[in-house]
């Protein structure tokens, strides 16, 4: 049984999935997309998810981390294997899911080939089970629609690309990972809440004069910083 749409084509074979989906994007660009950690970061996993932490070594035996979070804050990681890498054509890879004790749920085989032809790239997923346990089911049955999701959100990030409205900021992009000993909702109060924001926000010997925050998409955010030196920013 197949899912057909205007772009992308989904069936079953010896494969436990096949996905191909036609990019309007060149292969060289959708390539990029899939190993340049910072831009696979930008569409992996289903919508709404996001990656604050996405590595990968692009080479055989290199390796794959990654970690989802949901819209909930669940973080979902994932490692991996790279088998065979042929730029730009084909890309094999496995991947684990681990549970609480680090011990792998399931593994998958994936094989992603690309083929270009006037300006688009045609690209086919193949994915094949290849461990499981019992605790994998969910996951597992939730695979079609997280792979297509995923591959919904690369054809609208390979869009911007190809049109130019999106561009490589790395260079002026600073990312931190911090754990904080205590529960998400005292951290999420601590940035939300401007009694609680005024106590920490800025360097050390720093203090906030002034706050406003009006906490809505489309809100307005005004503070002052006041120096050790008495200087206001």
């Amino acid at each position: 049984m197949a899912e057909r749409g205007s772009k992308s084509v989904t069936e079953r074979s010896e494969f436990d999935l096949v996905i191909t989906r036609v990019f309007g994007a060149s292969r060289k660009l959708v390539w990029k997309a899939w190993t340049d950690p910072k831009q696979l970061a930008q569409w992996w996993g289903p919508h709404e998810f996001t990656n604050p932490v996405c590595e990968l070594d692009v080479r055989p035996g290199g390796a794959i981390r990654i970690h989802m979070r949901g819209p909930d804050g669940t973080v979902y990681p994932m490692t991996g294997v790279y088998q065979t890498i042929v730029e730009p054509e084909r890309l094999v890879f496995t991947s684990a899911v681990p549970d609480d004790k680090g011990r792998s749920l399931f593994e998958v085989l994936t094989i992603v080939t690309f083929a270009e032809q006037g300006g688009k790239t045609t690209q086919t997923l193949q994915a094949r089970v290849v461990k499981k346990t019992a605790a994998a089911a969910p996951y597992l049955a939730g695979m079609e629609a997280g792979w297509t999701q995923s591959l919904e959100r690369l054809d609208a990030y390979v869009a911007t690309r190809k049109n130019g409205s999106a561009e490589d900021t790395a260079d002026r992009e600073i990312v931190i990972t911090r754990v904080f000993d205590a529960p998400r909702e005292l951290v999420w109060k601590a940035w939300t809440e401007r009694e609680r924001l005024m106590q920490w926000f800025g360097p050390k010997g720093f203090t906030m004069s002034t706050a406003k925050l009006d906490f809505r998409p489309g809100g307005v955010f005004h503070y002052c910083l006041r120096s050790p030196d008495g200087h206001d920013m």
